[in-house]
């Protein structure tokens, strides 16, 4: 099964979303510490904008506004089911990053997303190119050796799986600006969280 609209995978995210897929929320889970202190470098004036937002209960822990974006049937059938007062926005980033528009007063965040994009560094640069005030990416495979496999997600779907390394995240880091600083944190194996920030 490919990652693609699927009445199995809609259902798996939404008891995802809920818990009753792993027995656990978000809030509850081994992660949200770390998303937390990410977003704790963010300022809260900032729209968050949620790349492969899911069913975005992301928004559930962000103080300012919230603007999630995926694909069309993950929008209309798991974010707007689980999270139905939030802002949501239907695009396939990885074609269309520049459509997100102006990212003045905005941060880009992104949970476990460049991981299953094949190709994450060339997203990552287009999208440093609308000039978000910061990036901030959570649950990202970091080595040095580069590498992309396949993995299941959802119903057993398969996504990609793409470690980055440091060295390219320190020069987008120059891109988005000379003076930014990166943060990493580490979560378990070569799992890591990353802020970029101006």
């Amino acid at each position: 099964m490919t990652w693609e609209k699927n009445d199995e995978i809609i259902s798996q995210m939404i008891k995802g979303s809920s818990g009753e897929l792993w027995g656990k929320t978000l809030e509850q889970s081994d992660h949200f510490h770390i998303m937390k202190k990410t977003l704790s470098h963010i300022d809260k004036s900032f729209t968050m904008v949620d790349i492969g937002c899911g069913a975005g209960d992301v928004s559930k822990f962000w103080e300012g506004n919230y603007l999630g974006v995926d694909l069309e049937w993950v929008i209309n059938n798991v974010a707007k089911v689980r999270n139905p007062n939030q802002q949501f926005l239907s695009l396939n980033v990885v074609d269309n990053a520049k459509l997100i528009g102006s990212c003045a007063k905005k941060f880009l965040f992104m949970n476990a997303f460049l991981d299953v994009v094949q190709d994450p560094i060339e997203l990552l640069e287009e999208l440093i190119k609308l000039k978000p005030e910061a990036i901030v990416i959570h649950r990202q495979r970091v080595d040095d050796n580069l590498k992309s496999e396949p993995r299941t997600s959802y119903a057993g779907a398969v996504v990609n799986s793409s470690v980055i390394s440091k060295d390219d995240i320190k020069r987008i880091t120059f891109k988005l600006n000379e003076n930014s600083s990166v943060y990493f944190y580490h979560w378990y194996d070569e799992w890591y969280s990353i802020v970029i920030t101006k």
